[in-house]
């Protein structure tokens, strides 16, 4: 016996064979929509690392134009920090101080490079202390339309080489995500 659905028929084919094609067609298109939330998702957390990494990078990399003169060392300690989170452990902070002249005023600094580095073992931070013992003279490099602002250490630090790569990582993030989504979704 026949039924009027399955006598019914589009270019040889049953109604029901066209609905089952369509569903898949559908599920495939639905399973894009996760691949394009997650490439969003990373592009946007790329830019805001980025933003933060150009930030730390122009500061460094404009390090290399600052004065140079000469200061001393007042202080030098490891300040250890408690890890927030459910992270274990501390942190260790080596924390300089220095004072230097700058037009006939004296000025204190504390900053090593424009990224202080934090270790996980305190002889880390120990060993940087190690290269500028209290009492020792040392070059201050400081800005000359801001004196306040000083380093020991003037270029791009460990931290600011970490954020360098992170700003080639939005390219990656973007070459992949044109590979990976098709033209018609992302116009």
């Amino acid at each position: 016996m026949h039924t009027p659905e399955s006598s019914r028929s589009i270019k040889g084919k049953p109604l029901n064979a066209r609905n089952s094609t369509s569903s898949r067609t559908s599920i495939s298109v639905n399973q894009k929509k996760p691949e394009i939330s997650f490439l969003i998702m990373a592009l946007l957390f790329t830019l805001a690392v980025d933003a933060v990494s150009a930030y730390f990078l122009s500061h460094e990399i404009a390090s290399y134009s600052f004065s140079e003169t000469s200061g001393k060392i007042v202080s030098g300690t490891v300040e250890k920090r408690k890890r927030s989170g459910k992270k274990i452990g501390s942190d260790y902070t080596p924390r300089i101080g220095y004072t230097y002249e700058v037009d006939g005023k004296t000025l204190v600094g504390e900053g090593i490079h424009f990224s202080d580095s934090s270790f996980s073992m305190p002889h880390q931070a120990e060993r940087v202390l190690a290269r500028f013992p209290v009492g020792s003279d040392v070059s201050v490099y400081y800005d000359p339309a801001d004196p306040g602002r000083s380093v020991l250490v003037r270029g791009i630090s460990g931290i600011g080489i970490f954020f360098l790569l992170a700003l080639i990582n939005l390219g990656f993030v973007f070459l992949v995500w044109l590979r990976v989504v098709p033209r018609k979704t992302r116009a």
